[in-house]
């Protein structure tokens, strides 16, 4: 196998500010970005990463206290290949493998997928999500979002086990199962995000003296517009120390709640106020597929195999994954 000299340089100097970082969180954190902006050729993602560099200017940012408390906290390795599966493998040698091949068969391919997994899934439908994943990296996407019952995952992880060279984020359903922390430990490229609730402190908590990395997500309903806005609900998720704090929209939104929604989590961000990252999962998504390969697109799948998109669900055969492959699917729907 032919190796990638760039990527074996960029880990071994990742590892050593790391480890530097957890020395000086201050000067490790711009030193790591340096790098990053030494390695981003693209307008968009100069465009981000200078954006954080500025950031990071600011001496009393919050963001000082999550570097340092993940790195305290979480797996060194762990936080090496997630971070170049995403940034790397993802952003950089992925993003190249998606514009070429956007532009020799014209049609729209996502940086990332998402994949809800249904209850019970094995045997074939495991079989179908190893070779919808073995076809993504072939097109490019190196990153997936698989949610499902937190009960229902021992045996989802073969997928992260099989994938070393993809980031997976479990989105899981319900509460934190004991029985997971041991196999998870022996996965590096894998972020557990939990629902926030009254034992998702307590959850975390056993996550970290695992040293496993995590995030903590909100679902809500536009009735919740207000509540969210308000803002008093991020003081009591942010004392479980997660790493993003990832609202998760539930149903159909309209376009003004999602603006408003999204506004509140863009101004959250740069106010640096929280020891942790609010993100918005729809927003979010398209907003890094605009920086990532100059265009916002989003895709995933629902239990049933389904297409889901920005715009809805899409039925029918022609864009199931239990019935077409993925460049067959994306060319039908033209993402």
């Amino acid at each position: 196998m032919k190796k990638d000299i760039n990527r074996i340089a960029i880990e071994l100097t990742v590892r050593r500010l790391l480890r530097d970082i957890r020395r000086s969180p201050r000067r490790g954190s711009r030193n790591l970005i340096d790098l990053i902006l030494s390695f981003s050729t693209g307008k968009f993602q100069r465009q981000l990463f200078v954006a954080v560099q500025k950031m990071l200017q600011q001496e009393d940012s919050s963001y000082y206290q999550l570097v340092k408390s993940t790195l305290d906290h979480t797996d060194l390795e762990t936080l090496t290949q997630f971070g170049m599966c995403v940034g790397y493998n993802s952003c950089t040698k992925g993003s190249k493998q998606i514009r070429s091949f956007e532009e020799a068969h014209h049609f729209n391919i996502p940086w990332a997928l998402t994949l809800h997994i249904g209850k019970g899934a094995a045997g074939r439908q495991l079989q179908v999500y190893a070779s919808a994943i073995e076809e993504g990296r072939e097109l490019g996407i190196y990153t997936y979002f698989l949610h499902l019952s937190a009960d229902d995952c021992s045996g989802i992880l073969e997928l992260p086990g099989k994938y070393d060279d993809c980031a997976f984020i479990l989105f899981l359903e319900g509460s934190l199962p004991e029985e997971l922390i041991n196999p998870v430990q022996l996965l590096h490229n894998v972020m557990i995000c939990l629902p926030a609730g009254e034992h998702v402190v307590q959850s975390c908590q056993t996550l970290r003296r695992a040293h496993l990395l995590y995030s903590v997500y909100v679902p809500f309903r536009p009735s919740d517009k207000d509540r969210i806005l308000c803002g008093d609900w991020l003081s009591s998720v942010a004392k479980a120390r997660p790493f993003f704090t990832i609202l998760m929209e539930e149903g159909e939104f309209p376009r003004d709640v999602q603006e408003d929604i999204y506004r509140y989590v863009l101004s959250v961000r740069g106010g640096q106020q929280y020891p942790t990252i609010l993100a918005d999962y729809r927003q979010d998504m398209l907003a890094i597929d605009k920086v990532v390969l100059d265009g916002p697109c989003s895709a995933g799948f629902a239990a049933d195999g389904s297409l889901l998109t920005p715009s809805g669900i899409h039925a029918g055969e022609q864009y199931n994954l239990f019935k077409n492959s993925l460049r067959d699917i994306f060319s039908a729907a033209r993402l």
